[in-house]
């Protein structure tokens, strides 16, 4: 209720930030539920809840032949997201943070590697994301956790600074992969796999300066995802942590940003 309050409290009562909570909260039920129907359901019962929006963009981005850089979050069902990346024939690399416990573990390991995804842990793993992107593969980066300030670059998010991690940035400047938004999410009885156009990479020649800019832009990207459905959103993360200081943030007015 903290987070919603704090990018809608302007617009929305108490009474509806309340209200939106308790929707959030089903949202994450609803997934556990959608796990058990995802272990068993054939690729043609998962194809006919899914509907597309802007596989152009995809498609457009793979036929450059430098892999694609897949920026999500966590919206709708994002676990489902790689399963209907594959059934539309572009299987995905996925990067990942091991749980602590090891059973949950398993389970998702084995959820993800359902849909012939590889799995690529987060620690070290700029080495395999180069390698996927090197034989052309598609790699799916959550990008709106909170960050350690040793792997993130601060930037804005719903108009507050937030760590964010620098990864996707760093990729794409290194290899021109283009980084394409995508994310399901919940629709009347189905889903919507929603693909955005590509996020142009900046390149000033200033490498900091350009992780900020290409970071922020991400950013804004996944913000404008969120907003279209924003119950659908992982409200219950601390996502912007320790308010940083203000000389480190970096906000909608950089140039280029």
């Amino acid at each position: 209720m903290d987070n919603l309050s704090s990018v809608f409290g302007r617009d929305k009562d108490p009474a509806e930030i309340r209200r939106m909570s308790r929707r959030v909260f089903i949202g994450i039920v609803f997934m556990l539920f959608e796990f058990g129907w995802l272990l068993r359901c054939s690729p043609q019962e998962l194809s006919a809840r899914i509907r597309v929006e802007g596989l152009e963009h995809l498609r457009a981005a793979a036929g450059k032949g430098r892999g694609v850089l897949v920026l999500t979050g966590h919206l709708g069902n994002w676990e489902v997201l790689v399963n209907a990346a594959a059934m539309l024939g572009y299987p995905m690399n996925v990067v990942y943070r091991p749980m602590g416990f090891p059973a949950l573990d398993l389970f998702f390991r084995q959820l993800r590697a359902q849909s012939g995804a590889r799995l690529l842990p987060k620690k070290r793993a700029m080495r395999e994301i180069l390698r996927s992107l090197d034989r052309r593969e598609l790699v799916g980066i959550l990008l709106d956790q909170h960050a350690k300030r040793s792997e993130g670059v601060t930037v804005d998010f719903f108009g507050r600074p937030a760590s964010t991690n620098r990864g996707v940035a760093l990729a794409a400047m290194r290899t021109g992969a283009p980084v394409v938004p995508m994310f399901l999410v919940r629709e009347k009885g189905a889903y919507r796999m929603i693909i955005c156009p590509e996020v142009p990479l900046a390149v000033t020649g200033d490498r900091e300066q350009d992780v900020k800019i290409n970071t922020l832009r991400y950013t804004r990207a996944l913000e404008s995802v969120i907003l279209r459905c924003p119950e659908q959103w992982f409200w219950v993360h601390r996502r912007w942590g320790k308010r940083p200081a203000l000389k480190e943030t970096c906000t909608g007015r950089l140039q280029g940003g």
